[in-house]
């Protein structure tokens, strides 16, 4: 990542912290905000303010980092406009014609513009602040299940709504065929289970079978033994399940 022209450190940090999002560096103590400060020194691209961040002697964190840079270029922004105004106080003014003035709309100069330019959206809501003020900071994805960061922002589910195919249908064949209600599954059952007789809804597409808490509490909770799979739901969201027993 470099930095680009006429950027500000505070809009390039903020591209770092959408990048980092995907970081994951288990050895490292707090690996997004190292992985952040990290790249924020390979990207700030201004010898002033690598000095200014090498002499800090305690450990430096992303924000800090951020802080010394924005001191650091607007104390020189500071200097350049002050030695540049101490020169020109010794210059003889040069009578020039006169041009007409250009009637500029309110609010149209490019500092005023950046005054009023809306906070970017956060990658963690995909609302207009900044990701470090986030109320989702610490929010699991209903979709991908990682923290810090919600489902209507969920990259990998954007990913995978855009590669998804689209299959086109070319031609269609007429089919008569003859409904056997009796060839039907039905798709509840009468089941007994110690005794105590259940409806069970059947599921085809399932490998196994599953009840709630409340017909576990009416069996005299059996012992349950710890469960090996995962089982996710037809909307791809992870079922949590307490355990398996028979019966």
């Amino acid at each position: 990542m470099q930095r680009k022209p006429g950027e500000t450190v505070q809009e390039l940090a903020a591209r770092i912290r959408q990048d980092a999002t995907t970081c994951d560096f288990t050895s490292i103590t707090n690996p997004l905000d190292e992985a952040m400060r990290t790249k924020f020194i390979f990207s700030v691209s201004n010898e002033a303010v690598l000095k200014a961040l090498f002499k800090v002697k305690v450990e430096l964190s992303f924000t800090r980092a951020v802080e010394l840079a924005t001191e650091t270029e607007d104390a020189a922004k500071v200097a350049k406009k002050t030695a540049h105004g101490s020169k020109a106080t010794g210059v003889n003014k040069v009578q020039s014609e006169k041009k007409p003035a250009i009637n500029r709309p309110s609010g149209s100069s490019s500092s005023a513009s950046q005054r009023n330019r809306p906070p970017p959206s956060s990658y963690r809501c995909g609302k207009n602040h900044l990701a470090n003020t986030c109320v989702h900071k610490n929010s699991q994805c209903n979709f991908c299940n990682k923290l810090g960061h919600i489902e209507p922002a969920c990259r990998t589910k954007k990913n995978a709504t855009s590669n998804q195919l689209v299959k086109i249908i070319k031609s269609t064949t007429e089919i008569k065929t003859v409904k056997r209600i009796a060839s039907l599954p039905q798709l509840q059952q009468q089941l007994k289970i110690k005794d105590t007789e259940f409806t069970m809804k059947l599921d085809t597409g399932a490998c196994e079978n599953f009840i709630t808490t409340d017909v576990w509490k009416k069996l005299d909770k059996p012992t349950l033994e710890p469960i090996e799979t995962q089982y996710e739901s037809a909307s791809k969201h992870l079922i949590h399940v307490l355990g398996q027993f028979q019966m």
